[in-house]
């Protein structure tokens, strides 16, 4: 039986006219325009993971998402192609199915846009990462901290990322939270997110200069963006509204951070209710959301950073305590990365901001730096 097998198609209810400029030109449905195996290595597909109870598609909050998203124009002269896998119904045993999907995807260099109604989907596309990749970097845009999500269910359970740190040989090497907000999560939670050296950017710091969360997408091979995050003034049809949040142009920014990003495989949307708001605000939203992600990624220049290469600029920064720092500047995108190098031959190179250089030039270590230095430590 073919992997695909229990996804259901869409393309019935999607008309399509030739040469409209928007959109819904560039879909390729899968089932009706294509079948699975046409997809070619290093292409993009969509696809919705939803309840089963919620299976009468006609007029579910996915498809008003992708409604909204194939009406949208194209942006000019791009080479535009995503393939509509159509829509995943969770139960019965299926996360295994869908694990093995992801795998297979993630392993044919196919990236993902996920919509997900799925309250666990976390477990789920790490496990189809950590069977194609050597290391998995997860960053969730999100006011809860993972090991606070189970206090805020109707039935409290096991927080998922505590069920990947305690398995034996889990491959997540780090993951990061954009959008934390501190009331409404436990302080012992906080202390033990970071005694396990992963990272939380705070809301406040966030909407002080939202650029600071571009390196830490930028790193992450799979980020999922909670709808919860938005403020209910400009995402009414969330889960869980809340009067203070990002702006609806705060979520397009992020979502253009994770489009132009070489190494993101994954963009999820997740936690998107059961319905719509009445105005169709929050699927408008999502659709723009997915139109500028496609943008940026349709737009990556694929830069790698490597030293004494033409197309980037080394700066050496030398510090008493930690050692040499080598940072490089693309001469393309004028985006930064830095290369860690510890005594104990360890290196990796990681995304960073022209202000983490400027601040090392003054003796100040970024604490996102000095936690991937003593991860490597």
């Amino acid at each position: 039986m073919s992997l695909f097998a229990d996804f259901v198609p869409v393309g019935q209810l999607f008309l399509k006219s030739k040469d409209s400029g928007k959109v819904i030109d560039s879909i390729y449905f899968v089932g009706q325009d294509n079948d699975i195996d046409d997809i070619p290595a290093g292409a993009v597909v969509l696809f919705s993971v939803q309840k089963p109870q919620l299976a009468d598609m006609v007029d579910t909050f996915p498809i008003r998402i992708r409604k909204r998203f194939y009406d949208l124009y194209l942006p000019s002269e791009l080479p535009i192609r995503i393939y509509d896998l159509g829509v995943f119904f969770t139960g019965n045993n299926k996360s295994k199915t869908l694990t093995n999907v992801i795998n297979h995807l993630i392993s044919k260099k196919i990236t993902i846009l996920l919509i997900s109604a799925e309250n666990h989907i976390h477990t789920l596309l790490y496990k189809g990462l950590e069977k194609a990749l050597k290391s998995v970097s997860i960053t969730e845009a999100s006011t809860l901290l993972p090991f606070s999500e189970s206090h805020h269910e109707e039935i409290e359970q096991p927080s998922w990322l505590k069920m990947i740190i305690t398995k034996q040989g889990n491959k997540l090497f780090n993951f990061s939270n954009l959008g934390m907000q501190a009331f409404l999560n436990p302080q012992e939670n906080q202390d033990l997110f970071r005694k396990l050296l992963f990272d939380s950017t705070r809301m406040g710091a966030l909407q002080h200069d939202i650029n600071i969360a571009e390196p830490t997408v930028r790193d992450a091979d799979l980020f999922i963006w909670d709808m919860n995050i938005v403020k209910a003034s400009d995402a009414p049809g969330v889960l869980k509204p809340n009067p203070n949040g990002l702006s609806g142009f705060d979520a397009c920014r992020f979502s253009r951070f994770a489009g132009i990003a070489e190494r993101n495989k994954i963009f999820c949307i997740n936690n998107i209710g059961e319905h719509d708001d009445d105005a169709m605000v929050t699927s408008f939203l999502i659709a723009q959301m997915f139109w500028f992600y496609m943008e940026a990624f349709f737009s990556r220049m694929n830069e790698s950073p490597k030293l004494n290469h033409k197309d980037f600029n080394t700066f050496v920064v030398e510090s008493e305590k930690e050692g040499t720092f080598i940072f490089l500047q693309s001469r393309i995108s004028d985006r930064w990365w830095v290369l860690l190098d510890r005594q104990n031959g360890k290196k990796m190179t990681i995304s960073c901001l022209k202000k983490d250089y400027i601040d090392m030039t003054e003796g100040e270590i970024p604490e996102r730096m000095m936690r991937f230095l003593n991860k490597i430590s």
